[in-house]
């Protein structure tokens, strides 16, 4: 076991990784936890899990585990949810704005994980499912990234493949268990959400590896003292599980990557699709304690459809004057290089014919319609971005106007996507 140092938070806090087993073993699993500092049960999981809880090592399938034990010291000295600068670090893996979360990638990028484990807390107790006499129950949930663009084969048909017998498992230990099902006060029943901001789509989308969630129940008032400890427990047993479940399946995590369609077309927008039936899940009575199945009120939409397809340029070409843009491409690693001498290139350019704004901020909006313009120009102005193997899907995510989780959406970056306007990026084809 060796611990080193990745970086330090935005107060200058040291953020260290512990290595557990061969850190140059053929599979390599990194576990993060403790990215909101109020989040306390996860982390004394995770510490657990490294001082006594790893699986035995198999020769025949031997890994190295990397733990970051505490992502977000400042939150956890402060008992906060942010960084000292206010930053929600499962909400900025796109745009990499806090050092805890640029270190969190630099690492990833140099050791080169194969599976990321990403553990948090869940409240049990939530208003409006209060209201309708509702309390979860579950000690963990499990979730995959959701983001069309981040599923990774290796997890199998909507992370059946991983889901299945490890919440199957949990349960027959006596862990109450299940896929994360969110119940949001607008009446929607789904399973986390597709947006790359946090760490289970954003890291998938970004570098290609599979990611899991894993949701630890919260503390309440009214748990009883032995709670916590079986919790923990459950926890740990969970990433016990993951582990013995990656060596058995190590071929399709160090060699599959994220299958492209045919035509290389990329999903940049989606929608949910309602299931043909109601979600059932078990709660717990607020008052009783009793725990019973119930149909969830809402429309449970668990699945999701492409809406709109790109197809991948040679290049993505930004103007030189959008630095807030160039500096997250930066943060995230894509090269940037200067246009050929020759000048003249084949462009794509957006214009846009009409939209409906959102009403909420960092949304992109609705009813959005293109139109494509094929022409010759210069370059001259721009810098380009060439989409390579490494991270060319999350490039049309991230640049695409179309993009419903892209960078467009956030004013900072001076990509105006506005009605009976051209689109600033050009695509070199």
């Amino acid at each position: 076991m060796r611990e080193d140092l990745i970086g330090h938070s935005e107060a200058g806090r040291p953020i260290s990784v512990v290595h557990v087993g061969g850190e140059t073993a053929p599979l390599r699993i990194l576990i993060v936890a403790g990215q909101h500092g109020d989040e306390r049960r996860g982390r004394q999981a995770v510490t657990q899990f490294v001082e006594h809880g790893q699986p035995a090592q198999d020769r025949a399938a031997p890994v190295g585990i990397a733990v970051v034990p505490d992502a977000n010291p400042d939150g956890t000295a402060q008992g906060v949810r942010t960084n000292a600068r206010g930053v929600d670090l499962n909400r900025d893996h796109l745009r990499l704005a806090a050092a805890e979360t640029r270190a969190l990638h630099q690492f990833v990028r140099s050791w080169r994980p194969h599976l990321v484990v990403d553990v948090h807390d869940f409240p049990p107790r939530r208003r409006h499912l209060l209201a309708q006499q509702l309390v979860y129950c579950h000690d963990v949930f499990l979730d995959v990234p959701t983001h069309p663009v981040a599923r990774h084969p290796a997890l199998g048909p909507k992370g059946s493949r991983l889901l299945q017998p490890v919440l199957g498992a949990l349960n027959a230990a006596g862990y109450r268990s299940a896929r994360y099902t969110r119940v949001t006060r607008s009446g929607r029943v789904r399973h986390s959400t597709p947006d790359v901001v946090d760490a289970r789509n954003g890291l998938a989308l970004r570098y290609g590896v599979p990611t899991i969630l894993v949701e630890t129940r919260g503390p309440s008032r009214r748990d009883d003292p032995t709670v916590e400890s079986h919790v923990v427990a459950g926890v740990q047993l969970a990433l016990a599980l993951i582990v013995r479940w990656a060596q058995e399946h190590r071929v399709p995590l160090t060699e599959a990557r994220p299958r492209m369609p045919a035509d290389d077309s990329v999903p940049v927008r989606t929608r949910y699709r309602h299931a043909a039936r109601p979600c059932r899940l078990a709660f717990a009575d607020p008052h009783s304690g009793e725990i019973r199945t119930v149909v969830v009120p809402g429309r449970f939409t668990p699945h999701l459809e492409a809406t709109w397809r790109v197809r991948l340029p040679r290049a993505y070409a930004v103007p030189r004057d959008r630095a807030a843009l160039l500096e997250v491409l930066r943060r995230h690693a894509f090269a940037l290089v200067p246009p050929s001498p020759d000048g003249i290139q084949r462009i794509e350019r957006y214009w846009i014919e009409r939209l409906k704004p959102s009403r909420r901020p960092d949304r992109s909006p609705h009813d959005l319609t293109l139109s494509v313009q094929l022409e010759s120009g210069s370059l001259d102005e721009h810098v380009l971005v060439p989409v390579g193997a490494d991270g060319g899907a999350a490039l049309a995510v991230l640049l695409e106007p179309a993009s419903k989780h892209g960078l467009a959406r956030f004013a900072e970056m001076e990509l105006p996507v506005a009605p009976q306007a051209a689109y600033p990026i050009w695509r070199v084809v």
